[in-house]
């Protein structure tokens, strides 16, 4: 393994660690990815240690994999404390960056967030990074966002806010509605705001006045599902937009679907549930139910099975008991099945 060159721009001396780096990025960094940088800017004082650098000392100091190192480098590199130089596919330079931003008037870090998932906005890269925070348009959308928000921002919500710009092409004025919205209907969490984001994004809505119309429907969905369960008078409760905001957004359903599920609820558990009509939807969602005809299709699946099974009961000389007729009996009777159970359980 090639031995790397340890760089910096800043003097040493010491062993500084910036107040930036602190309240800023080593609150978001895995704890082991803050002892690798602490251990480069240590390097940094002794040049003992800094000439015989590599990989695998790195591995061996800290009893760790190769690529374990690789990726808390790679991590610093894309919240902006380093650069990394390859020769071919070797690490040889590792080039420490000093740790402050400015945006908005007041210090963040360069960039992002924690470990993505899957379905957390892409990293930026620093360069550009470097030029979105100093655009005009960005600083004034920043400083609003702190207005709605009522808080400071801090660097993953502040990133989330330039993946809108950079990444999914929205404008400044469809980021500031976007806002507004979430704001206006106490939403002001950013996880909240990201996937509503995205929602619009994968819908197409590319300008204020669409998502406008969107949000318009969308607030008459949360009264057609009151309407639905008999509910009027009031707006819907924050579980209970939650509910219907899972459905909508992250479920992908249809007015005409959610409708549906709430009508089967009712004629179950005879009352208003958001509960019991999340299980269905859930169990719908499972069974990639998307359509009315997906829906038919199910039901129609499910009544052929049950009459299969009463039919493998009968020719397995077990019919089912005859019911004494009474007054009672006489009433047409229900077969209950999981839906029976799921009732009986949500009423404990």
């Amino acid at each position: 393994m090639s031995a790397i060159t340890l760089k910096s721009n800043f003097t040493t001396g010491i062993t500084p660690v910036k107040n930036i780096f602190i309240d800023h990025y080593m609150v978001q960094a895995n704890g082991e990815y803050v002892k690798i940088y602490l251990y480069l800017l240590r390097c940094m004082n002794g040049p003992q240690l800094s000439s015989s650098l590599s990989i695998n000392q790195f591995a061996d100091t800290f009893d760790c994999t190769e690529k374990d190192i690789l990726r808390a480098l790679k991590y610093w590199e894309n919240v902006g404390l380093l650069t990394m130089e390859f020769s071919g596919e070797q690490l040889s330079s590792i080039f420490l960056t000093e740790p402050v931003s400015t945006v908005a008037g007041q210090s963040v870090s360069a960039a992002t967030t924690l470990e993505q998932t899957p379905s957390s906005p892409d990293k930026i890269p620093v360069r550009k990074l470097s030029k979105l925070v100093e655009n005009t348009e960005i600083k004034q959308l920043l400083f609003i966002a702190q207005k709605y928000m009522g808080k400071t921002l801090n660097a993953t919500e502040t990133n989330t806010i330039l993946y809108f710009y950079d990444t999914l092409g929205f404008s400044a004025d469809l980021i500031e509605y976007l806002l507004e919205y979430c704001a206006s209907n106490e939403h002001k969490s950013f996880r909240y705001i990201e996937k509503t984001g995205i929602a619009w994004h994968e819908l197409g809505i590319s300008s204020p006045s669409q998502a406008k119309e969107y949000t318009s429907s969308f607030s008459n969905t949360y009264f057609s599902v009151l309407k639905a369960f008999g509910i009027s008078g009031r707006l819907p409760a924050p579980p209970e937009k939650e509910f219907i905001d899972k459905w909508t957004n992250q479920y992908g359903f249809s007015l005409e679907l959610i409708l549906e599920a709430c009508s089967r609820t009712i004629n179950a558990i005879h009352q208003p549930s958001f509960k019991y009509t999340d299980s269905i939807l859930s169990r719908w969602k499972a069974k990639n139910v998307h359509t009315v005809g997906d829906l038919k299709q199910i039901d129609s699946a499910h009544e052929k099975q049950k009459e299969i099974n009463t039919r493998n009961l009968q020719s397995a000389g077990q019919p089912a008991p005859a019911v004494k007729k009474t007054a009672f009996n006489n009433i047409p009777q229900r077969d209950y099945d999981f839906d029976e159970l799921e009732k009986a359980l949500l009423k404990r």
